[in-house]
């Protein structure tokens, strides 16, 4: 097996963001408030891998196999590869259709990744909500957030194997939603102080007592849009891409 080597970019530079927000809030009852937010969040120079030891890629009809990857299921998948397919029956594959194997362009060296500066996120989120300040016993918040985050592929796994690797011909990344992503949200916090005792002596032992909880519930957060295996062959299954998509996420209902 190979060796893998990681590097930084020269020009390296440090992840930045830059944030804003925004909060209105006013009084509409007697210990009733009702507010409004918004937050934008910007991340610039974020961390994204790119093999750039790999071969010219060429068009190639890739044959679709099941999860097992040895059935032929008769279909093909066009994508451009950075190995070849062979197509006619020989001693080391006896079964075609066949993917041959990577030809790395120094046959001494594999995978090259090199980590750069070069993903970009951006989070826009709104917030209504309206709370009841504490009294006789009783404090509740109750507040819906609509928000967007995307980005173009930022890779945090900087420590082992990057998780999205970008090769040497793909300078730039689909942008779509990140796996943060999370459209509608809506959270209900609430404290109360229960006196349900009447004897002074059983309330003044739970006269502290108090008793709180947060519910929360949200719409589905994006998945990869992926195929099973590794198509291109740049020796990465965690990169394949669904042909056609125009972004690299789906959000989930």
């Amino acid at each position: 097996m190979l060796p893998t080597w990681r590097a930084l970019l020269s020009d390296f530079r440090t992840p930045c963001l830059h944030q804003a927000s925004l909060n209105l809030e006013r009084e509409i009852a007697n210990r009733f408030a009702a507010g409004t937010s918004y937050m934008y969040v910007h991340g610039q120079n974020l961390i994204r891998a790119r093999d750039i030891h790999l071969p010219t890629p060429t068009d190639v009809a890739h044959p679709v196999h099941d999860e097992s990857g040895t059935n032929f299921l008769g279909a093909y998948y066009h994508v451009p590869s950075f190995s070849t397919c062979q197509m006619t029956r020989s001693m080391t594959r006896p079964f075609p259709p066949r993917i041959n194997p990577l030809a790395w362009p120094n046959a001494v060296l594999g995978a090259t990744n090199q980590f750069e500066s070069a993903a970009s996120s951006v989070y826009h989120g709104a917030t209504l909500s309206i709370r009841r300040r504490m009294a006789d016993g009783l404090y509740f918040r109750l507040a819906y957030t609509f928000a967007h985050a995307n980005d173009d592929g930022q890779d945090a796994g900087v420590a082992g194997r990057p998780v999205k690797v970008q090769n040497s011909y793909s300078t730039s990344s689909k942008r779509g939603p990140s796996v943060t992503d999370q459209r509608h949200r809506l959270a209900l916090s609430w404290i109360g102080e229960p006196q349900p005792f009447r004897t002074r002596a059983l309330a003044r032992l739970f006269k502290d007592w108090k008793l709180s909880g947060v519910v929360t519930i949200g719409s589905g957060r994006p998945v990869d849009a992926r195929v099973f295996g590794d198509p291109n062959q740049d020796g990465n299954s965690s990169n394949e891409s669904l042909a056609g998509l125009r972004t690299k996420r789906v959000s989930w209902p």
